[in-house]
């Protein structure tokens, strides 16, 4: 049972059944827990910080979701075993890191085709009847499409490349300790 939950139960308990003592007890067991929780979010500012934007971000990304929706994603992060956060995290590095390298590829990739677009002869000015592209097109296009192999190899095949575990737990102690250096409130 969360502390919340308790607390209501000992109000309802205490507004039928207790006397004046047990309503003084029940106003200093809450005013020493609205105190404690103040008290925590003082000492450790950077985690306020972060279950509010990640609340902010929860709310925006889940419209049609209340409160309780996003507190509750909150409980299953808080839960969940950081070794699985770190296993979770070694396996998504790799893929966001493609993702950041060929979108930059894919981008330029389309930005060429444009031209080779623009630069074509249309196939009714063409003596073949089919639309033919400038040579110098063609070759940018190709040669584009064997630099996003290259970054899609060396991405699957570099051994000495892999997002290890440890590598993951360095990161997470790193930018954590970076971060907690930077809060102050």
């Amino acid at each position: 049972m969360d502390i919340n939950t308790a607390l209501k139960r000992l109000k309802w308990l205490v507004g039928k059944k207790g006397n004046h003592e047990d309503i003084d007890a029940y106003n200093s067991l809450l005013g020493w827990f609205e105190m404690y929780n103040e008290k925590q979010m003082q000492a450790y500012p950077i985690v306020a910080k972060l279950v509010i934007n990640q609340f902010i971000l929860l709310a925006n990304k889940e419209q049609n979701r209340d409160a309780r929706y996003c507190v509750k994603i909150l409980e299953d992060m808080v839960t969940k075993p950081i070794t699985q956060w770190i296993e979770d995290l070694r396996e998504q590095v790799p893929l966001i890191r493609f993702a950041l390298l060929t979108h930059d590829f894919q981008a330029e990739l389309r930005r060429l085709r444009t031209i080779a677009e623009h630069n074509k002869i249309p196939a009714e000015d063409s003596e073949t009847l089919q639309d033919e592209y400038q040579k110098e097109d063609i070759q940018a296009i190709i040669e584009e499409e064997r630099n996003i192999q290259e970054v899609y190899d060396k991405m699957v095949k570099v051994p000495g490349e892999e997002y290890t575990t440890e590598r993951a737990n360095k990161f997470i102690n790193d930018l954590a300790t970076r971060l907690m250096s930077m809060s102050n409130g």
